[in-house]
């Protein structure tokens, strides 16, 4: 798996299929990914080819967004989220312009599978 270490400082992967820029990620291929840390002021992106899948791994991720949705996906065969295995990692995904405390964005040429394990 391709870990993504999310900080408001940087944002660290090592990962070609991980492009950064500021505080935004993008996911460009398909595979398993593990977001670690907090962005108080960011966003994901899934945007690989629509025959892909990716999974993601939430483990003590925390994602706040101010513009948008914390996590998008505008582009893959299916994602899966996962939230962490232990009762006590913290995980959320927000964008302070809802009042939901989880938002997620998605395409409709996309399949979105979330699973709290």
């Amino acid at each position: 798996a391709v870990l993504i270490s999310l900080s408001d400082d940087a944002i660290v992967s090592d990962s070609a299929a991980v492009s950064i820029e500021g505080s935004d990620v993008t996911i460009t291929s398909g595979g398993s990914y593990i977001l670690t840390g907090t962005l108080s002021d960011g966003a994901v992106t899934v945007s690989c080819d629509k025959s892909q899948e990716v999974n993601i791994l939430l483990r003590n991720a925390h994602i706040t967004s101010s513009s948008d949705a914390a996590l998008t996906v505008l582009c893959a065969d299916a994602v899966y989220i996962f939230f962490g295995i232990f009762k006590h990692l913290s995980y959320y995904l927000t964008a302070n312009r809802s009042d939901l405390s989880f938002k997620i964005s998605y395409s409709r040429l996309s399949s979105i599978f979330i699973n709290d394990i």
